[in-house]
């Protein structure tokens, strides 16, 4: 049998010692943004980058690799400028350095189709392709901070500058696992899952040759019908990739580690990091008295960062860590977190 040590952590800010709340993300002009793909991982985004080389933005030494008999892609493609990543402490000085904090990565904005943001200048933060999404009106679940200063957790399209309107700061959006205390299943976010190792065990890189075949097979059959449905409603996309997978007779992932964040009915802030499936991190969420949540990010993007005035760094984080994110969410605290630990 093999060993495994699954993480767990749970940790409460209550709105009383939020000092303020920041999403962290490069200084990209909108123009920027709207040609940065982000990373591919599908063969229609990866033909429509290879059309538009050399995009001139600061990362044009990438290479596409696309098997075009299979329709696949061969490699995942990080297709969008590397250099703006930034370390954790460079994310948490956007507050002052005598403000203690907690910092969680958002390695999926600006990165992964599917996920969305909105700052306070009125950038639309995405990958190419999602504008055909959010053109027909679709919805985005995620974590917002108001005008009043007030965070929560919403629907929010963004036609017709729905955000202005509706007094929104900064939008970051994620994998809804919990909605009014009801926990999502996996089937019911595949629409919203650019990749769907978080969700169903597609081992890749691990296991032997036949696994690892079977996967990426597995993997770039689902990736084909999930762009073929990319722009239908959501319940639509649901039902058509649940058939795909009914007939893969893939296996649900229940280890995979991810960071999330909750809002209970007080407007506390829950942070949560541990390993399981999508149901079992929104069990994890409202046990812990959330009532809506979210999940930001997988695997070795998963990390929580804590800067205190007397001693700073990870309250836990993944084996295989990454330290350096395009986006963050920062909290400013009213009191430091390790005093009270």
């Amino acid at each position: 049998m093999r060993n495994s040590i699954r993480q767990n952590m749970c940790i409460m800010l209550r709105k009383e010692n939020l000092h303020s709340a920041h999403l962290s993300c490069p200084d990209w002009s909108q123009e920027k943004i709207d040609c940065s793909y982000g990373v591919v991982r599908d063969y229609v985004r990866a033909k429509d980058l290879i059309k538009k080389l050399p995009l001139n933005l600061g990362f044009d030494g990438i290479t596409v690799a696309v098997d075009n008999a299979g329709r696949k892609l061969l490699e995942p493609v990080r297709a969008y400028d590397v250099k703006s990543r930034r370390e954790y402490p460079a994310h948490a000085n956007i507050v002052d350095d005598n403000v203690p904090c907690i910092v969680i990565g958002h390695g999926n904005l600006l990165t992964n189709l599917g996920v969305v943001g909105y700052t306070s200048d009125g950038r639309i933060l995405k990958p190419r392709g999602e504008e055909l999404r959010i053109t027909r009106g679709w919805q985005y679940g995620g974590l917002y901070l108001n005008q009043e200063n007030r965070l929560g957790i919403d629907r929010f399209c963004f036609c017709d500058d729905a955000m202005l309107k509706k007094g929104i700061k900064w939008f970051a959006s994620g994998l809804v696992v919990l909605w009014d205390g009801v926990v999502k299943r996996g089937e019911d976010v595949l629409s919203h899952t650019y990749d769907f190792r978080s969700i169903y065990r597609l081992r890749m890189t691990s296991g032997n040759s036949e696994e690892k075949e079977r996967a990426t097979v597995a993997f770039h059959n689902m990736m084909a019908v999930w762009m073929d449905a990319f722009t239908t409603s959501a319940e639509d996309a649901n039902t058509v990739l649940s058939g795909v997978v009914s007939k893969l007779q893939l296996e649900r992932e229940n280890a995979y580690l991810a960071s999330a964040v909750g809002i209970d009915d007080s407007d506390n802030l829950i942070l949560l990091q541990c390993h399981g499936s999508i149901e079992d991190i929104g069990i994890s969420l409202r046990r812990a008295g959330a009532l809506r949540g979210i999940v930001l990010d997988f695997g070795g993007s998963v990390g929580t960062y804590c800067r205190s005035r007397a001693r700073s760094g990870f309250v836990m984080r993944s084996q295989d860590f990454r330290e350096d994110r395009l986006c963050a969410l920062v909290f400013a605290l009213q009191r430091d977190l390790w005093d009270e630990a």
